[in-house]
């Protein structure tokens, strides 16, 4: 999770660690190693999951 601590901010920008993540709401791949922008709206905070734990946990933010 991305914490967002701007009032007001519509996107939050990190670094995400080495590896591979995938983004919970979008299902999108996301390399590591590098910042990157995530829109942040206030009723879904940025969240991203490894990408080899994700078919286990993707049922969480898909049913």
């Amino acid at each position: 999770m991305l914490p967002v601590a701007d009032p007001g901010a519509v996107d939050v920008r990190a670094y995400v660690p080495a590896g591979e993540w995938v983004d919970v709401w979008t299902g999108s791949p996301v390399s590591g190693s590098q910042e990157v922008t995530l829109p942040a709206p206030i009723d879904r905070p940025p969240v991203l999951c490894k990408a080899d734990h994700w078919p286990d946990l993707s049922f969480v933010f898909t049913t």
